[in-house]
């Protein structure tokens, strides 16, 4: 892997900083007495203090308890009409991690400067009190208006592109460009000297540190073999490293420091989730209750980019050297195949029935077919005979079934893409 992920805030400790910003401004400005700018910071009587922050403190928290019951309304609709694991990526949205903050400090600050009225002596208390909370409010508002766009990304369309953009993103991070398919050097197995077991209750794989991984197995003049794959669910009982070399120990604890587990998959390590959110929406949308076929044709329109880029770039990632060359990690990443059965299996076997995505998956094998390397060929050419065996099977009526094998990159309604032997 070129480059660490880059994770979203998470809601927990962002929150918390903007609590406990809340409580230090609500403790503090309210004793800031009046000074030089005092045309900007003049002293206000107490029941003008109070009346404006007790405003504040009572709309926010109404305001804030309709924002977010709104906002889990739309969570579940998401999570009924997509996919439920396409819920956690929609929740670690930035607006949304900040707009908790921000609504629940604005909330705290008031109630909080409300205790230190007064508190700075004298006749009053300075306007900066005001000031603060209105500052809050503005956070707020802004938030608000940012929120009304985070709800209109629910609908099918900007959810599939975000999916895609994430997918793009993890690729170009992930892998590098390459103009030939070479594979790295392999270093024969040796004795292993050390093995790492999961212990505990049951978690993902989410990616490798693999810098930690090499300074590692450099110290200790070895090899480190990991048997497990991003996306893997780890039980008790399961190899998580296998150490070879020549016999001095690795920390157990590093070793464990360099393998990010929890509790579900995410999609900031590796296209592989947003493949698989993906293919979820699709066959979601082919089922039975739901029987909307162009909504997976629009996802394979974003499986067939990550396949393109996918099939150009160098995947062969997962024998890992140091700066002498010296072989210092192998770990399991996916293949070409992997990735083309993960994102076209499913849709093509629920699918099997539905005519616009038997062509546009198709065209999807074809455009795989002409856009990649030669080497990349043999799994596209076994996919489109599965293909074909499927369409053979869900239509036996030969005019109909000469109609599913054409491509179509619209799905239905505009057969540009012809392939040789087929006829018009």
């Amino acid at each position: 892997m070129l480059s660490a992920p880059r994770m979203p805030p998470r809601f927990g400790t962002v929150t918390w900083l903007y609590i406990a910003s809340a409580l230090v401004m609500g403790w503090f400005v309210p004793r800031v007495q009046e000074g030089r700018l005092g045309w900007v910071n003049p002293t206000l009587r107490p029941d003008q203090v109070i009346a404006f922050l007790s405003a504040v403190s009572t709309g926010m928290m109404t305001f804030t308890g309709i924002v977010f019951s709104l906002l889990f309304i739309l969570m579940q609709f998401g999570s009924s009409a997509y996919s439920p694991h396409l819920v956690a990526a929609l929740a670690r949205n930035r607006v949304l991690v900040h707009a908790q903050g921000v609504f629940t400090g604005t909330f705290l600050y008031s109630l909080m400067a409300l205790r230190g009225v007064g508190a700075a002596g004298g006749q009053g208390t300075t306007a900066f009190t005001n000031w603060a909370a209105f500052a809050w409010l503005l956070a707020s508002v802004y938030l608000l208006v940012r929120l009304v766009g985070v709800f209109a990304t629910l609908n099918i369309a900007d959810v599939l592109d975000m999916l895609g953009d994430t997918g793009r993103r993890e690729i170009e991070r992930v892998y590098a460009q390459c103009a030939s398919m070479d594979r790295p050097p392999v270093r024969p197995a040796a004795r292993a000297t050390q093995v790492m077991i999961h212990g505990g209750r049951p978690q993902y794989v989410l990616g490798f540190d693999v810098n930690r991984f090499v300074r590692l197995a450099r110290s200790a003049d070895a090899v480190i073999r990991v048997p497990i794959s991003v996306g893997d669910p780890l039980t008790t009982g399961t190899t998580v490293a296998v150490v070879e070399g020549s016999g001095a120990l690795v920390p157990e604890e590093q070793l464990r420091k360099a393998i990010f587990l929890g509790r579900d998959r995410t999609v900031e390590y590796g296209p592989k989730h947003a493949i698989r959110l993906l293919v979820d929406i699709g066959i979601r949308a082919l089922s039975p209750a739901v029987n909307d076929p162009t909504t997976a044709v629009h996802t394979l329109d974003e499986i067939e980019d990550l396949l393109v880029r996918l099939g150009r770039s160098q995947l062969e990632i997962g024998t890992v050297v140091d700066g002498t060359g010296v072989v210092r990690l192998v770990y399991s990443a996916p293949t070409f195949e992997e990735y083309v059965e993960l994102g076209l299996a499913e849709i093509q076997q629920y699918g099997a029935a539905a005519l616009q995505v038997e062509r546009r998956i198709a065209a999807v094998l074809d455009h795989l077919r002409k856009s990649l390397p030669a080497a990349r060929h043999p799994v596209v050419d076994r996919m489109d005979r599965e293909r074909e065996a499927i369409v053979k099977r869900a239509f036996e009526h030969a005019p109909l079934r000469f109609r599913a094998e054409r491509c179509d990159r619209q799905g239905l309604g505009h057969t540009l893409a012809v392939r040789d032997g087929d006829g018009l």
